[in-house]
């Protein structure tokens, strides 16, 4: 039974590496790149550039994936893009009158 456990977690733990590199290369995919998608067509391209470099994707592709694994693990999904309030502090119960 422990060994059938066992399989099954690192079953998960593959999938889910796999998953995360899925996510990763799609936001990538992003006709213009994530800063594009987020700013909008209306973004300069200074306000790109600067989007880049603040989010870190003026980088290699290595160390994005990285610092987007470390952001996964330690819970920081980013700023929410019609506020500036952090994801973080919009995942306890109430969060659509106070992040809204």
């Amino acid at each position: 039974m422990t060994g059938f456990l066992v399989k099954r977690f690192l079953q998960a733990l593959v999938v889910l590496f796999l998953v995360s590199i899925i996510v990763f290369v799609l936001l990538h995919m992003l006709p213009g790149g994530p800063a594009r998608a987020i700013l909008g067509p209306k973004g300069t391209p200074q306000q790109i550039e600067q989007f880049n470099h603040q989010q870190g994707y003026d980088r290699s592709l290595p160390t994005q994936y990285f610092m987007y694994l470390k952001r996964l693990f330690t819970g920081d999904l980013g700023t929410r893009t019609n506020s500036t309030r952090r994801s973080s502090s919009c995942s306890s119960s109430g969060c659509r009158r106070r992040c809204s």
